[in-house]
């Protein structure tokens, strides 16, 4: 995974174009979408991106421009580093 990897988690109701505006955002702010995944119950959409920022001027800047964006569109978005995330959510079970 590269260095600049991270977890963009947005989540909204569930509504036509949802993906879509959440890519645009993504393409227009040099957001690179490695893998993603989305699932959608009780109304709630939840889009799972992880993304390469390498291409991203600044991390402070991208941070505000997607608050913004998340206040304009009803969304819900978490931006992580790949490793904390990986490290907040990975089960790890004993082997027996």
């Amino acid at each position: 995974m590269p260095d600049n990897a991270y977890v963009l988690t947005a989540t909204g109701p569930d509504r036509v174009g949802f993906v879509a505006t959440v890519s645009s955002f993504c393409a227009n702010n040099n957001i690179n979408i490695l893998d993603l995944s989305t699932t959608s119950a009780n109304g709630e959409y939840v889009m799972i991106l992880i993304t390469d920022l390498s291409k991203c001027p600044s991390m402070e800047a991208i941070r505000r421009d997607l608050q913004d964006f998340a206040r304009e569109k009803g969304l819900r978005i978490v931006l992580q580093h790949y490793d904390i995330f990986r490290a907040v959510n990975e089960i790890n079970l004993p082997i027996h």
